[in-house]
């Protein structure tokens, strides 16, 4: 489960290729978020902060251990005291608040990391709940905890400190789950704590963030000694994340909606006029984390309930106005500023688009903050969020395979393309493309390290064209079930195309199921064919006719076609020994 702080805490290091896959984004009009930028001087990635109740100068934030002079080295966290200059929108950091390691002997855990607070009121004492990590694998990975602090100097009682709601631990043959992000509040005079539960499950390259939902449970504060609290029911012994007796998950995924239904993240939960506001941060499928390559992935919304505890209480009532940033985001937290006005303070990262321009509540990068006026929030049960539309009918743009085997863990990254009758990664990338507005499918066409870079088309100018094995068999006797992924079949693929009406040709199957398979055609307004040499290919990169259906000859048609103006290619359609025809997709043609 330590896959999962890394993914949560990568943000700083990875802003660089995020802009890299973003870079084909574009903006369809001004913002309408007036925002106003928040400096956290001389830190590395402290983006989650929490305003003390009845202190709202102060602020508890996470500060990196560093092991180097390097203020981005080391990987475990601690809380610290912040100072909010509201005049230049500064959080100056004052001291720590706790001295880690924290060994709870009775607990069976050393807390080595400790972040991502939130901060309440409750029976006269302040209490923060917090993200932490032990040294061993007692608490499963990243767990909840819960401690008091000082209401004078903010430091944490270590003393009374609970390991609320412990993760479980991915093996080889179970499933992970986190307790992460938890965010405690008090309503109806009793506190409760909210936590996400990021999903690991096993991949051909390794654990997978499969999805994150947001679970729920009421405390309970011992009645003498410590006055520690626990998750009700459980006094004196922390549970795990999915317990089903006295835990329900508040926010979940929404089946049949592909922009809801692979996050269901939660940062933050104010209560106004007896209605609970849950700020979220939510995507489809393909949304693993904030800097994912997938429209929509992590955008803002603000869900509401009038009760604290329930299944899927958040799910059906939707902030649609007034508008939210579109933009990925962390941590968003509602605060006060000293003349009472409410304000949203998060960070803030690329819009991911793949093609859609971004829509007009986009904000700058970075951590920033927008005022809100939280009684003048209107709901719906109606998603607001539009589909992806991309510009143009045709796009070469990059995403991950950590995205792609969301769609087909057998995507392997080290082996796109393994062999002639492996369809994972075909099928991962044309179902990406299609989660992203492309209806048609699309094809890998360059691979390195976890990047991979795709062409992918519309179904305005192109579909995805259901055929059988037999079928292709008949233009190309040697293109059988054994060798779908092989030049003699990537022949009879475009000439089934041809033959059926679709003058740019075709490739595939993006999917394989018996003797049925999918293709994707495309019409000549989006492809050409274009002659060519292996000569000519193999200066791009390596690629001759002995198998030209290798990731080595997708990367070298693409680049060939996008030295011909291009926006990519889709492999060799024909060969005759040095003789290539290679498939090119048409550059800038409207959607």
């Amino acid at each position: 489960m330590s896959n999962l702080a890394t993914l949560r805490r990568a943000i700083y290091f990875v802003l660089a290729s995020v802009v890299l896959l973003s870079m084909l984004l574009r903006t369809a009009a001004a913002q309408t978020i007036n925002t106003t930028p928040v400096n956290v001087p001389n830190l590395c990635n402290s983006v989650s902060f929490h305003q003390i109740p009845g202190n709202g100068n102060y602020f508890i934030g996470r500060r990196l251990i560093n092991t180097t002079p390097d203020g981005c080295s080391g990987s475990n966290w601690t809380l610290s005291l912040f100072q909010m200059d509201w005049a230049s929108h500064t959080l100056n950091r004052i001291r720590d608040v706790i001295s880690l390691p924290v060994a709870l002997t009775d607990q069976n855990a050393n807390i080595t990391s400790a972040y991502d607070p939130t901060v309440i009121s409750f029976n006269g004492e302040l209490w923060m709940s917090f993200e932490c990590v032990d040294t061993g694998a007692s608490m499963g990975g990243v767990s909840s905890c819960l401690a008091p602090i000082s209401s004078t100097t903010f430091d944490v009682d270590a003393s009374r400190m609970t390991v609320a709601v412990s993760a479980i631990q991915q093996t080889a043959f179970n499933d992970g789950y986190s307790a992460s992000v938890p965010k405690v509040f008090q309503f109806g005079g009793a506190p409760y704590l909210y936590w996400s539960v990021s999903h690991f499950v096993q991949s051909a390259d390794g654990p997978l963030l499969s999805d994150t939902t947001t679970r729920g449970a009421m405390l309970a504060q011992e009645s003498s000694g410590l006055r520690r609290l626990w998750v009700s029911g459980s006094l004196g012994a922390r549970i795990n994340t999915l317990n089903s007796q006295f835990t329900t998950e508040v926010f979940g995924l929404t089946s049949g909606q592909s922009l809801l239904d692979g996050t269901a993240d939660s940062f933050d939960v104010k209560v106004v006029s007896g209605k609970i506001l849950l700020t979220t941060g939510v995507g489809g499928k393909g949304c693993g984390t904030p800097i994912s390559p997938a429209y929509g992935c992590y955008r803002m919304q603000i869900r509401s309930s009038t009760t604290p505890l329930g299944n899927g209480i958040f799910n059906g009532s939707i902030a649609t106005s007034p508008s939210l940033p579109f933009n990925p985001h962390e941590y968003s937290k509602i605060i006060t500023d000293p003349n009472g006005s409410s304000f949203v303070l998060g960070q803030y990262l690329q819009v991911q688009g793949g093609g859609t321009p971004a829509p007009a509540n986009t904000i700058p990068n970075g951590m920033s903050m927008f005022p809100i006026d939280l009684n003048a929030l209107q709901f719906s049960a109606t998603d607001p969020t539009p589909a992806p539309a991309p510009a143009h009918a045709g796009e070469f743009f990059y995403t991950a395979f950590d995205t792609l085997r969301q769609f087909q863990t057998g995507c392997k990254q080290s082996s796109p393309r393994p062999n002639q009758n492996s369809g994972e990664c075909a099928a991962a990338v044309s179902r990406y493309c299609q989660s992203q507005g492309y209806g048609a499918g699309g094809v890998m066409v360059e691979n390195a390290g976890n990047i991979a870079g795709v062409a992918c088309v519309t179904s305005s100018k192109s579909s995805m064209v259901p055929t059988t094995i037999p079928a292709l068999t008949a233009y190309h006797a040697t293109c059988t079930s054994s060798n779908m992924y092989s030049g003699d079949c990537a022949s009879s693929i475009n000439a089934f195309c041809s033959a059926t009406g679709y003058g740019g040709g075709g490739y595939g199957p993006m999917e394989v199921s018996g003797s049925n398979v999918a293709l994707s055609c495309m019409s000549d307004q989006i492809a050409a064919h274009v002659a060519t040499t292996f000569t000519a290919l193999s200066t791009q990169a390596a690629c001759d006719g002995s198998w030209p259906a290798t990731g080595s000859c997708h990367s070298a048609v693409h680049r060939s076609c996008q030295a011909l103006g291009y926006a990519s290619g889709y492999g060799v359609t024909d060969y005759s020994q040095d003789t290539a025809i290679m498939g090119c997709i048409k550059k800038n043609v409207p959607n």
